[in-house]
């Protein structure tokens, strides 16, 4: 079965497939905003502003996945390195972001100590190259 082409890391040459880390993720649900907020304006046009955001959404993470993810967000933030899909059908790319623990965690009460529906929010997303293209 091949590797989804999620990754994360603290710079771009630490990141690595989520699926590979040493302590293997899941494959999340991602979905992505080309911009981190929408006003409506007056004519009722809606424009976009700011940075694009997106979340990774796990449907049900161990304490030791957990544990992982803290290795890249040790705090309530921090700065991290993604590969993650676009809107652009298949499409990935690499960003620089910041990463934001969830603030209400949500025990799956027939395993105690796993977290369901855990979201992580991605903000300030800018797009880097692509290290294989270089």
């Amino acid at each position: 079965m091949p590797l989804s082409s999620f990754a994360i890391g603290i710079s771009m040459e630490t990141i690595t497939n989520i699926e590979q880390l040493a302590t293997p993720l899941p494959v999340p649900r991602s979905p992505f905003s080309p911009y981190g907020a929408y006003t409506t304006m007056a004519n009722g046009l809606k424009r976009g502003r700011g940075f694009p955001a997106l979340s990774w959404i796990f449907s049900l993470l161990t304490p030791a996945q957990r544990t992982q993810l803290r290795v890249f967000c040790p705090g309530s933030s921090a700065t991290v390195y993604i590969r993650t899909p676009i809107n652009d059908g298949d499409t990935y790319a690499y960003f620089q972001a910041v990463m934001h623990w969830p603030e209400k965690e949500v025990r799956d009460p027939t395993r105690v100590h796993h977290r369901l529906e855990m979201e992580f929010s991605f903000t300030r997303l800018i797009l880097e190259p692509d290290p294989v293209e270089e």
